[in-house]
Formats: structure tokens, sequence, C-alpha cells
């Protein structure tokens, strides 16, 4: 049994707590005013607010878009609860969620290093996303962070911890702001973790060691030791004295030191290692598994907001905890999810136990071919919130905005709103609820509308028609509620976009020998954007479990079969702007 330690420290008191006034109730919202600014501590200089905190508000204005549910991937538990999975602006999606849901966060957020960089997927909602970050410098980007961290300090629980990995170039800084956020006496450790291989400066020492800053939101939290061999020289000093050490105290062997703050027994990956997925900045899984161990237990949440290529929640997962994790990054969230599949589903699953369902949701970005699958309820529902309005269940509307009725038109991309319609709807508010002006957002008009709509006018009502183009949204009414930010915040533009599926060809050439190349040359983005990633499972026997699932130069592909016969293979694409589709072929290998 691991031991539970439970921290208390009796010097700190209400004044140096942060937001320690924020109702538990997990529906409750609250303002940056709730927000207490810790007390001086000694010269620590704790008594101002963190960098940008009176700026937050007009710097990073809510929108409130909806999340939309994209897949749900079965391990066959539905009885329990999925974890989730996000594709998305983390700050946003972190105000989706309910204060005090989570146990543990780690995020690993792009270093203050330089742009190109940070940028490891390439696809466009990350690059604009690091434009944004590296315009202004140190500043800019600590208010970029703080206004994260103090989300993330509002979804902790009580009892949970955060662990922020940064390195030399500005964890100083970060540690400075956290210690305003999270208040000084909160500060738990500042880990070394050491590594080595790499080039090295001809002007200093090589810089081999990134700072995992590590706080509790209050002066409780969870943690359990981990531990570590002692040295031989060690062991065999307390063996030749009967167990007792040269202090008198007694020493466990069997369990080994209770670790440091300095790690230096996990490597950073290197070329071969197999867990290697093809991107520079991932971390290794026992780094998160020792993290993961010493800040929760089984059966809690454990979060990360800057998830990559997914090590978090799939060591989460082995450790039985629950999770939730985003990136703003699609081509890291189909990375993630195909770690995840592979790893707990068939001959390589790593636990046998339950292993929960993962549900994937998108934010500000939305795929339109999956809002046509939704039923009309459902649809009106989205619709009416990514429009601004307020959803009224009404005869003959749907919702309203300033006081002006709308109409949701079909979720079905090839269905029109016809010239009937708009009349039908402009008599039954003007006739039953007393409007004499309305609005009907729909995917598509026919040519019929547009008498429809001047007869309304000449009879004294107004029908405004409002197409919901896809990503390039021709008519900005429908997002004014966004469109209203960019001037002064130019990331919005990419919020309230819609996305459509590649039209993935394949040819399939066969080169003798059970071995097979596959062209996709032909293949399409209808989303007029490049594609950026092609993952590929050789083997389908029913679940999609890529044996490639980061290839960046989505083209080709050759394979060579293990046996003759029958073979399903599926390809799975993906373009710059995150439109992603799968296509199945069969193969008869000879």
């Amino acid at each position: 049994m691991t031991e539970e330690y439970i921290n208390e420290e009796s010097n700190h008191t209400n004044g140096n707590m942060v937001i320690d006034n924020v109702s538990s109730d997990s529906n409750k919202k609250y303002s940056f005013e709730d927000f207490n600014i810790p007390k001086p501590i000694g010269m620590v200089p704790a008594d101002v607010p963190p960098l940008g905190y009176k700026e937050f508000k007009s710097m990073f204005p809510r929108i409130d878009l909806p999340v939309q549910k994209i897949q749900r991937i079965s391990f066959g538990f539905k009885d329990l609860q999925p974890n989730s999975l996000y594709w998305g602006d983390n700050l946003h999606v972190m105000r989706n969620l309910p204060n005090e849901s989570i146990d543990l966060i780690y995020i690993d957020p792009p270093f203050f290093s330089g742009r190109e960089y940070n940028t490891v997927w390439g696809d466009n909602n990350e690059v604009r996303s690091f434009t944004d970050i590296w315009e202004g410098g140190i500043d800019n980007y600590l208010k970029w962070m703080n206004v994260r961290l103090f989300e993330m300090r509002r979804l902790l629980k009580n009892t949970g911890s955060i662990y922020v990995h940064c390195d030399w170039h500005a964890s100083h800084y970060i540690k400075v702001e956290m210690d305003k956020i999270f208040g000084y006496n909160n500060f738990r450790n500042e880990i070394a973790w050491c590594y080595s291989g790499g080039g090295v400066p001809k002007d200093a020492f090589a810089r081999k060691h990134d700072a995992i800053l590590v706080y509790s939101k209050t002066k409780i939290n969870v943690f359990h030791p981990q531990y570590k061999e002692y040295s031989e020289k060690s062991q065999r000093l307390v063996k030749s004295r009967g167990g007792v050490s040269i202090d008198g105290r007694v020493r466990d062997l069997a369990r080994g030191k209770h670790m440091e703050d300095w790690w230096t027994d996990i490597q950073s990956l290197q070329t071969m290692d197999t867990e290697r997925i093809g991107y520079p900045t991932q971390k290794p899984e026992a780094l998160l598994e020792r993290i993961i161990k010493a800040s929760s237990n089984e059966g809690d949440v454990v979060a990360d907001f800057f998830c990559g290529g997914g090590t978090t929640p799939v060591v989460a997962q082995r450790l039985n905890r629950r999770w939730i994790a985003c990136d703003q990054s699609r081509v890291a969230i189909e990375v993630t999810k195909a770690r995840l599949t592979g790893s707990f589903n068939g001959s390589t699953q790593h636990t046998i136990t339950a292993v929960p369902d993962i549900e994937l949701y998108y934010w500000g970005t939305y795929d339109a071919g999956k809002l046509s699958d939704l039923s009309s309820s459902e649809f009106k529902d989205f619709v009416i919130k990514a429009f601004g309005a307020t959803r009224v269940m009404n005869e003959f509307y749907d919702g309203l905005k300033n006081n002006i009725p709308v109409l949701v038109g079909p979720s079905s991309l090839k269905k029109f709103v016809t010239g009937d319609d708009v009349i039908e709807f402009a008599e039954n508010i003007k006739s039953k609820s007393a409007y004499n002006r309305g609005i009907i957002t729909a995917w598509q008009y026919d040519q019929s509308v547009r008498e429809a709509q001047d007869f309304l006018r000449s009879e004294g009502s107004e029908i405004q028609l409002i197409n919901m183009d896809l990503i390039k949204i021709t008519d900005e009414k429908f997002r004014e509620h966004v469109s209203q930010h960019e001037k002064s915040h130019p990331s919005y533009k990419r919020y309230l976009r819609f996305i459509l599926p590649p039209i993935i060809n394949v040819k399939v050439v066969p080169l003798g020998n059970l071995k097979y190349k596959f062209d996709l040359s032909d293949s399409i983005s209808q989303n007029n954007a490049q594609f950026i990633n092609l993952q590929i499972d050789f083997e389908y026997k029913g679940k999609f479990r890529p044996s490639v699932i980061l290839n960046k130069i989505v083209k080709c592909a050759e394979y060579t079969f293990p046996y003759a016969g029958k073979h399903t293979v599926v390809f799975s694409m993906q373009d710059a702007e995150g439109g992603i589709s799968e296509h199945i072929v069969e193969v008869d290998a000879i």
C-alpha cells in the first residue's frame, strides 16, 4: 500500500488563500472580481495581481459557442463514465468545464523559445495560435499563460495539484506568476528533470534539465511519496549497521529512498525509442507515471490541456484514472486518439481492467457533415447557441435574438429553405406571435426565397436570411457576436467555422510478393487546404488502430502483407483546416 500524505501548513492563513471564497457549486460561474490577491509574505511581492489580470476580460473575452460531440469510441464498457478529448482553444474549452472537477493537472505548454520550434503539427489552427503567443514578447506570453492558469485553478478540486512543465526560457517568470495565482504558500516543488543528449553550447554549460513547477490549490493536497533505490554505498552501510543509518533512523531498503526534487533516472526520448511517435517535444511515459502516481488516486480525474501526442491520457488510463485532454491541433487529437485505441484494445492492451469509452468534442470549429446527422431538436439547439440567440420552445420559431424570432432550417446539407417556408414562418410570427420581423438560419436557400422576401416586405414584414457558409462564411451576420471582437482580437477570426471531410481517393498498385503501393495523391480537401497527416491501419479488424499514426508526407504508402488473401485497409486523412475522413480499401493480396 502506498502511504498517502495530507500536507497541512499551520502558518497558511486565509489572507494567503487565492479564490477560496468561491462556492463549491460546480455550476456556479464566477468573475475575476472573486479573485483574492494574496497578502505580502515577507519580501515576496505577492500582493500584486498576476500580470494582465485586470485585462483578462478585454484581452480574452468570453464567447459562448457550443461544444460539438463528434464521436464515441467504445471499448465495451458503456456504463462507465467516458473520458473526454477536446479539439479547440483550451481557454474556451476550460470555460465550459465545471468548478472543482479535476484532481490533477499536468501541462507542457509551449516554451518561450521561438515560433518554429513549438509549431509541431503544422495545421492552420496551431500555426495561428502560436503567432498570437509570440507577438508582444514575454509580457504577452505571460498574460496568455496567466488567464489559462487562472481557469485551471478554478477547475482544480481543493485537494488538487498542478504541474507546469517549462524550461530556462521562462520558468522563473512563470513561478512568480504562479505564486500570485495559486499562493506563495501553496508552492510545493520545483522539480529539475535532468537528461542528456543533443547539442551543447560553446559558451555555457549544457542546458540539460527542465523545470516542473508544482503547486497545490490549498494547504491540503493529495501526495503519495515516490521512492528510489538507495545507492550501493548506502545499502552496504545500512546493512552493516543492522538496518539503521548513521543518523540512527531505520531504513527500509526494499522500499527505497524518498525521492528528491531532482530526477536523473528518466531520460528524454531518443530517436530509436519505441515510444516515439515522431514529434520533438514528446515526453516519456515514465515521467507522467511518476507525476500521476504521486498526486492522484485511482479513479481521480487527470487533465492535460496541451496534450500534444497524448502521453498524459495514455498513462492516466493505464493507471486507472479518468482523464480530460485538449489540444488546439486536430492532428494532435488524432494522434492521441490513435495511441489510446492502440494501447487499450486487442493484443496490445496494457490493462486488464475495464476501459472507459472516449468521447471526442470540437469547440470553435465544427464538422458540418456531423451536424447534418443530428436530430432536428439537437441541430436547433446547436445552431441557436452558435448564433448567439436564446433557445425557445415555441410552435412557430426556435429561438430569439434581440427579441426577434429565429427559425432554424433543416439539418441536412442537401435540403433547402424554400420561399413557401419563408412565407409560412412570417405569417405565423406575425399573426400568432405579433412579430413583424424574423430571422431564418439555414445551410441553403432556393431561388424562390428572394421573391418571398420581397413579397413579405411589401406587406410590412421582414425576414432576414442568414446563410451558414462552409469555412469562408460569406454572411458575417451569423457570427457577428464573434466578429465584433476580431479588430482587437485577430485570433477570434478562426472561431465559429464549419469544415467538411476530405474526399479520399486511393489507387492500389501491386508490386509483387504481397507488396502493394497505395497512392492517395488524387484525394481532395473540401476545405481548400493542404493535407498534413495520413494514418493507416493495414490490418483493420473492426476498430481503427493505425500502425502509421503520424505521416506528414500524405502522398502514398507501401506495405507488404504478412500472408496471401483478403485484407481490409483503412486510411484516415487530415487537412490543415481540421477536415478528416476515413476510407476503406479491400485488398486480395497475392
